[in-house]
């Protein structure tokens, strides 16, 4: 039966109730109605009965679609909290391939050079000839001897020229550090270059084919804080043509700005390209970068003014220092398709921070530092005894390697410190952000070189910490029994 007609039978039905009520009260009592009796109960009071009816009926309709409704968001909300649980959860457990890892510091234009001299115990540094303090004693610097700014200069000047770009004025300093960086980047560029789906995607482009297999390469520049936001623009733009010249796409180039305010921000940027990349299902493949120089008069100058300056008798004193570091990074599918042998696996990066200064006074706790290993550990699914190789940011500060080392000794005993232990910013000098990139290099050649995992530290800052796990890097299309060692 259609509403309409349900709607009719009910005003009549209303109506016919309220008439005959009225006659049989009237009728029972022998009153004679008048006209306004008549209007009352006749017209007004049926509409009355009708208009409450649909009052009630209304209130009653909405306290039933309230409850439905509240029924579904409570099961809705506990299906959300499930999938943010099981989000983080696939978020604590994500990796990134480390495909390829280039240095160039004060001993050595390689990882395994490097990595040599360090085990050797020739990674000292030597009082610099070119830099003296206030007194006019040399200091001990970790210079790179091999670093040609004229010829940096003239580059710079005549790509400038090219691109009609406004020519900027360098210091000796930033010369070097986009020396040793264009050196760095160019050698990871030509790793890159060595993707299977860049000649298919260059020659679908000279036969005008739309063909984008290729993923978007992730420049990420990590240059000093102390630099103009100009002159890291132009850095990065220059980096970017470093990479086309190996071959690699101007369009298949994105540029990823990132903060450089702190000296782990390497470990954390990469901790950050994993998460983006995952949570907008995008394709990672990339190169991170760091160069940095304190090899100069105004650095020398400004350090020993402040107290900053390595004099021997001051504690909390550092060694300038130089160099650059980067990584090739990949996702498990295009690791894959490189199907490189120098692949490790970079796990989610742990990040916390110390209530206390390490440079305050007193003894310098390692709880913090423990837990957060155990916490990587536990993410990265590696066992204590598989680590057999701990790479860290760490210089000569005691208060640094204090905490380095009692950590180590607490959780792995079996670990040789003097062997196993290496502590780059006391090798190489203060590198600022390049120390952790370069950490992370260093133990990206040794889970390659000895197929076993590394534990790489950033404890160089006074407060922030950050730790991280590398291994094996083991294909998902390998066979199990091929990956057993």
């Amino acid at each position: 039966m259609s509403g309409w007609l349900i709607r009719g039978l009910l005003i009549l039905g209303i109506f016919t109730l309220v008439w005959l009520a009225v006659i049989y009260s009237w009728s029972a009592t022998s009153r004679i109605p008048n006209a306004a009796d008549v209007a009352f109960y006749f017209i007004a009071a049926p509409l009355a009965l009708l208009i409450g009816i649909w009052l009630i009926a209304k209130v009653w309709g909405l306290a039933i679609s309230q409850s439905k409704v509240s029924a579904p968001t409570a099961d809705s909300t506990l299906q959300g909290a499930s999938d943010v649980d099981r989000t983080a959860e696939q978020e604590r457990g994500l990796s990134i391939a480390i495909l390829a890892s280039a240095i160039k510091v004060t001993h050595g234009s390689s990882v395994g050079e490097l990595t040599a001299k360090i085990a050797l115990n020739e990674a000292s540094l030597n009082l610099d000839p070119d830099l003296t303090d206030s007194n006019g004693f040399p200091i001990l610097t970790g210079r790179i001897i091999e670093i040609d700014e004229t010829a940096q200069l003239n580059a710079l000047s005549e790509w400038t020229i090219a691109n009609k770009k406004f020519s900027m004025d360098w210091t000796s300093e930033q010369l070097r550090a986009i020396s040793i960086g264009s050196d760095v980047l160019t050698e990871l560029a030509q790793q890159a270059a060595n993707h299977p789906q860049l000649e298919t995607y260059l020659n679908a482009q000279a036969d005008n084919q739309n063909f984008n297999l290729l993923p978007s390469l992730q420049l990420i520049a990590l240059l000093p804080e102390t630099w103009e936001i100009e002159k890291r623009n132009y850095v990065v733009d220059w980096f970017s043509h470093l990479i086309q010249e190996q071959g690699w796409p101007a369009e298949k180039i994105t540029l990823r700005s990132e903060q450089q305010s702190l000296s782990i921000r390497g470990v954390v940027a990469i901790d950050r390209l994993m998460l983006d990349t995952f949570r907008l299902t995008q394709p990672c493949f990339g190169i991170v970068i760091a160069c940095e120089s304190n090899v100069g008069e105004a650095t020398i100058e400004n350090w020993e003014s402040s107290g900053k300056l390595f004099a021997g008798q001051n504690t909390n004193s550092v060694i300038p220092g130089e160099g650059a570091a980067g990584l090739l990074l990949a996702d498990a599918h295009h690791t894959d398709l490189i199907a490189t042998e120098t692949s490790a696996k970079l796990h989610r990066v742990v990040q916390n921070r110390r209530s206390k200064s390490a440079d305050a006074g007193g003894q310098v706790s390692d709880q913090l530092l423990i837990e957060m290993v155990q916490d990587a550990l536990a993410i990265s699914k590696v066992s204590v005894e598989e680590i057999n190789f701990i790479c860290s940011d760490t210089d000569h500060r005691a208060s640094r390697v204090t905490e380095l080392l009692s950590m180590g000794y607490k959780i792995f005993p079996e670990l040789d410190s003097n062997k196993q232990y290496f502590k780059l910013t006391g090798n190489c000098g203060d590198i600022g952000i390049v120390a952790s990139l370069a950490a992370l290099a260093l133990g990206h050649h040794q889970v390659i070189s000895e197929t076993a995992s590394s534990l790489c530290i950033s404890n160089i800052d006074s407060h922030e910490r950050t730790v991280a796990v590398l291994s094996p890097w083991i294909s998902a299309t390998t066979p199990v029994e091929a990956t057993s060692i």
